[in-house]
């Protein structure tokens, strides 16, 4: 089954016209060169961000990040990403004891073309589980994306949770969190139709 990643499939959906079809090709190029980890700007945020949790650290630690951070603009973006994420965590949780699990991961997949879903937190806050995505850019995150990756996290990822876990997606930078508590049926068919249409794309790779 040919996979593409969530934040491909979210980038290509919000598109229409003449930017969808560049918006693929530009995906098709990057997977024929496959993933590399000096191309992938928040990669070591990302990794500390959960480094935190797993050891439940205070977000405080992830300044420290910033003494092994060299390159000239991970040192500009860094920091202000960095106080966001602490922003959100001091006014969602407060001084409240957060416990990490492992976040699952699944694929959805239909008509033959697959969304690898992938959260990067579990984070588990006075019996209510909360497993979520870190959106990171710069630009506020779309109505649309916040839909699609909240309905794939719920299609994908419910059938692994024992209780009523709360999916959700958070724009780092924004330090807004866009919960979802139930699937939604309208923005599954849209899920759907989209992955008809770009299937063919991808399928003759």
């Amino acid at each position: 089954m040919h996979n593409l990643t969530l934040t491909d499939f979210t980038d290509i959906a919000e598109r229409s016209g003449q930017k969808k079809i560049t918006c693929i090709a530009k995906v098709k190029s990057q997977r024929r060169r496959g993933y590399s980890p000096a191309s992938d700007f928040y990669k070591r945020l990302r990794e500390r961000i959960v480094k935190t949790h797993r050891e439940d650290r205070p977000a405080s630690d992830l300044n420290f990040l910033m003494s092994d951070v060299h390159d000239g603009k991970k040192r500009a973006n860094y920091p202000q990403t960095i106080a966001a994420y602490q922003a959100f965590c001091a006014s969602r949780w407060g001084n409240k004891k957060l416990n990490w699990f492992n976040p699952p991961k699944s694929e959805y997949e239909h008509n033959g073309l697959g969304v690898s879903v992938n959260p990067e937190l579990g984070l588990e806050c006075e019996g209510r589980r909360y497993i979520i995505k870190l959106y990171l850019r710069k630009e506020p995150i779309s109505r649309l994306k916040t839909e699609f990756i909240n309905e794939l996290m719920e299609s994908a990822l419910s059938p692994q949770c024992k209780n009523k876990e709360v999916f959700g997606v958070l724009d780092v930078k924004h330090a807004k969190f866009f919960p979802c508590d139930h699937s939604d049926p309208k923005v599954h068919a849209k899920i759907d139709a989209e992955l008809e249409s770009i299937a063919p794309f991808f399928l003759t790779e």
